[in-house]
Order: structure tokens, then C-alpha cells, then sequence
């Protein structure tokens, strides 16, 4: 249970029940598949909006023997809400902070060892919320070591 009090977007005492269940398989020693189901239903007990969420996760990672990996996920979550007033969205609180409607998540993270003392980080996440563009963001380390 969350509850806000005297915030600017306003109050909120929202209830939250949720569960995961994720599977791994490695077909090779560098190879692991994975997927994950979720689901989650809040409740806000102050404005009485109700909202469900389903989400599915399949991803892929690629181990470099010994010198890094690469891993990558796609997220689908899907979110229906009840009780809304024309209008009002769903608290920020609510449904993972995702909005109304089905919302997409991808990210891909590098981590490599270049040398002894040196690591190149790279990672890449674009998420496209329900009713909006897709959006990109990309942050690229080079890690010495003295």
C-alpha cells in the first residue's frame, strides 16, 4: 500500500497486488533465453480508480567467454483501467507507472572487457508509453582503472 498526502497532483492511498513468474533455459553455455509473465491489479481508495496490468518479457543474453556479455529485453504491458473520470489519468503509482493502453519496453546492455584495466559499458533503453511517440535513450561508459 502507497499513500501520498498533500501532493500537488493530489492525494492517493493506493493498494497494489502483483505477481511474476519468470523462466530461464541455457541451450548452450553462452546462450540463456528467458521469459517473464506478470500481473498486477491497484486500487486507489481515495479516488476509487481501479487499474489491471499484464505484461510479458521474453529476452536473450550472450556471454563473451570470460570478457562480458550482452543482454536484451522487450516488454508488452498492457494496462485497463476502471472507475475514471473523464479526463483524469491513472496515478503515476499505479500499473508499474505505466499509462492506460499497451506500452512497449526495450533495452540492451554491453558490459566487455577490453583489456585488464579497461571496460567498455554501453546501454540502450526506448519505451513507447500508450498514445506516444517512442522514445530513445542510449549512455555509453569507457572504464579505466589506475
Amino acid at each position: 500500500s502507497r499513500i501520498m498526502e498533500g501532493s500537488p497532483a493530489g492525494d492517493y492511498r493506493v493498494r497494489s497486488y502483483s505477481g511474476d513468474i519468470e523462466s530461464s533455459f541455457y541451450p548452450r553455455q553462452t546462450v540463456k533465453l528467458g521469459v517473464s509473465f506478470g500481473y498486477g491489479s491497484d486500487r486507489d481508495d481515495t479516488s476509487k480508480i481501479s487499474a489491471r496490468y499484464y505484461l510479458f518479457k521474453p529476452s536473450f543474453t550472450y556471454f563473451f567467454s570470460g570478457r562480458g556479455r550482452i543482454e536484451t529485453a522487450y516488454t508488452l504491458t498492457s494496462v485497463a483501467a476502471g472507475n475514471i473520470p473523464q479526463g483524469v489519468k491513472i496515478p503515476y503509482t499505479m500499473a508499474r507507472g505505466r499509462k492506460e493502453g499497451e506500452n512497449h519496453d526495450i533495452s540492451v546492455t554491453c558490459d566487455y572487457r577490453l583489456s585488464q584495466r579497461m571496460n567498455l559499458v554501453a546501454t540502450y533503453t526506448g519505451r513507447r508509453f500508450a498514445g506516444r511517440k517512442f522514445e530513445n535513450y542510449a549512455h555509453t561508459q569507457l572504464r579505466a582503472m589506475f
